[in-house]
């Protein structure tokens, strides 16, 4: 019973990971073609910094290594790696006083 949890804990983190290089890409096709592989090589090497770096220190190499492969280079990478996380905070405070006001 246990390995089904598992199996499907893995299965929701790889299409979490699946929707955030979707989502990436948005944000960068404004500027130019994203090479799908290299978002996903920089995302899971931030995913795997994250676990023992502080503070999310691991979204800076993750934007450094995506930027290398744009040919608007690292501020680009940069930017929207920035951007992507004031947007994850600005939808968690939403989420968060739906909550409070719906009394959940």
């Amino acid at each position: 019973m246990s390995m089904i949890y598992i199996a499907g804990a893995v299965l929701f983190v790889c299409i979490a990971h699946l929707i955030r290089i979707f989502r990436w890409e948005l944000f960068i096709e404004v500027y130019e073609r994203p090479n799908r592989k290299k978002l996903m090589q920089s995302i899971a090497c931030g995913y795997l910094l994250n676990y023992f770096l502080p503070c999310k220190l691991g979204e800076i190499p993750r934007a450094w290594w995506a930027g290398r492969s744009m040919k608007n280079g690292m501020a680009l990478g940069f930017s929207t790696v920035i951007i992507e996380r004031y947007l994850d905070i600005v939808f968690v405070g939403i989420l968060f006083t739906l909550m409070v006001l719906g009394g959940g």
